[in-house]
């Protein structure tokens, strides 16, 4: 796809971290510690956030696959996040995810969760009549196959979210790309997301959104 998934607009975090990590055998972690934009009432400006992440990969032949799942101690530090909520919180709220990746000759497939851990309090990010639990999820499939020599890639994707209302996120969200490479680098790419938010009775307007992105990407 051109455009991030929801999984992506919900959860990243781009922060100066310290990490260590390791990788043998396909086998692959990692642990970091960080300052996040967001702290907890009454606590110092200091590194305070932390986490992991972990998982498996494997090649061989015409497959492959990646199995993963992390964890962070404060979800308040994606960005997206951390741009709407107040300075300082009640207490952190931590989040996980997990991934799926496979691919099998020319069909691929990605599938991607991302969950906050508990409920933020009333009044930082709000879900109804109490505090929101934002998830997300990511459901991606794709074939690779030549046109008249171009090698073209079709991909389709449902994508969602749940509480995640104050984040201006839709409800779901349904794709569907197709890329050309015209030359060697360089590649066209034509977009369509059809989004729906949420209901009237969840507080959204209950309309939905088409839009359609082209791409035209140099690779050097």
């Amino acid at each position: 796809m051109i455009s991030d998934p929801l999984t992506l607009e919900l959860g990243e975090t781009r922060e100066s971290a310290a990490v260590l990590g390791f990788e043998s055998h396909g086998f692959y972690g990692a642990a970091y510690a960080f300052n996040g934009d967001v702290d907890e009432q009454g606590d110092d400006n200091e590194i305070k956030c932390y986490g992991f992440n972990g998982g498996y990969a494997f090649e061989k032949d015409d497959f492959s696959l990646d199995l993963g799942a992390g964890w962070i101690n404060s979800i308040a530090a994606a960005d997206n996040l951390a741009d709407m909520l107040p300075g300082e919180i009640e207490d952190y709220v931590g989040g996980w995810t997990t991934h799926a990746f496979i691919n099998w000759r020319n069909f691929s497939l990605i599938g991607e969760y991302l969950a906050a851990a508990d409920d933020f309090a009333a009044g930082e990010m709000d879900w109804k009549n109490g505090g929101a639990e934002p998830e997300a999820w990511n459901l991606e499939a794709a074939c690779t196959f030549e046109v008249a020599g171009h090698e073209t890639v079709f991909a389709l994707a449902w994508q969602g979210t749940d509480e995640a209302l104050a984040l201006e996120l839709p409800e779901d969200r349904y794709l569907g790309c197709l890329s050309v490479g015209l030359i060697d680098g360089l590649t066209f790419s034509l977009e369509y997301a059809h989004d729906e938010d949420y209901s009237k009775s969840d507080g959204g307007t209950g309309d939905h959104a088409d839009t359609v992105t082209a791409q035209l990407s140099l690779e050097f």
